[in-house]
């Protein structure tokens, strides 16, 4: 829909404002990418899983910024790292939060009645 309708809405701050509705439907859906990720990044966080939350969105940032250095045009660059570093800090949440988290029992302390005993 950004696709169709967007350039002709982009056309109310000016010519200035052109842009292709490719682009502009290519933004948008990396823009749900990025809610997928925030969505998964808060489901980490939901479980405690900080150092997950974390990881996802720095893979997401690395890939985003080191894609926006290939050397290619400006508007493919931009859309191809804004669905690249998304998907990717996605597939580390999702990854994190199905793999089963090693449990460690710790070693519990005596209670006050058994060291009166």
């Amino acid at each position: 829909m950004a696709a169709v309708v967007g350039p002709y809405i982009m056309l109310i701050f000016g010519p200035d404002y052109s842009i292709d509705g490719w682009l502009l439907g290519a933004l948008t859906l990396a823009a749900a990418f990025l809610a997928i990720l925030t969505l998964t990044g808060t489901a980490a966080m939901a479980q405690g899983r900080h150092g997950l939350y974390l990881a996802g969105w720095v893979v997401a940032t690395i890939v985003t910024v080191a894609i926006l250095f290939v050397p290619a045009p400006l508007s493919q660059n931009v859309v191809t790292s804004l669905f690249a570093g998304p998907i990717l800090g996605v597939l580390v949440h999702v990854v994190g939060l199905f793999r089963r988290r090693n449990h460690v029992a710790l070693p519990s302390l005596p209670s006050k009645d058994s060291i009166d005993d």
